[in-house]
C-alpha cells in the first residue's frame, strides 16, 4: 500500500515540476537544475532514442561551447536536428 501511495505522490510532484520547468527554468544551466554529467548522458541517450537523432561528442559534454547549456538550448538543438532530417 505504501509503495502505491509513494509512486502516485512522486508522479504528481513530477507533473508539477514539469510545469515549473516549462514556465521558469528553460534558461537556467542544466547543471543548476541538478543535471550532472551522468544524468546528462542518460538524458542524451533517451532523447536520441525518442527522437531518432544523433548527438555529436561535443554536444554530449556539459559546459562545452558546442554543448547544450540550458533546457532551451537542448530543445533548440533537438528541433534543429529534426529539421535537418526532413
Amino acid at each position: 500500500m505504501r509503495e502505491v501511495i509513494k509512486s502516485k505522490v512522486y508522479r504528481l510532484i513530477g507533473d508539477i515540476l514539469v510545469d515549473i520547468i516549462q514556465e521558469r527554468l528553460e534558461d537556467i544551466k542544466l547543471t543548476e537544475a541538478g543535471i550532472n554529467s551522468y544524468y546528462f548522458i542518460k538524458l542524451g541517450v533517451m532523447i536520441e532514442e525518442e527522437f531518432d537523432i544523433q548527438f555529436t561528442l561535443e554536444e554530449f559534454i556539459l559546459n562545452h561551447e558546442k554543448g547544450f547549456m540550458t533546457i532551451r538550448s537542448l530543445i533548440d538543438g533537438i528541433e534543429k536536428k529534426l529539421s535537418a532530417k526532413s
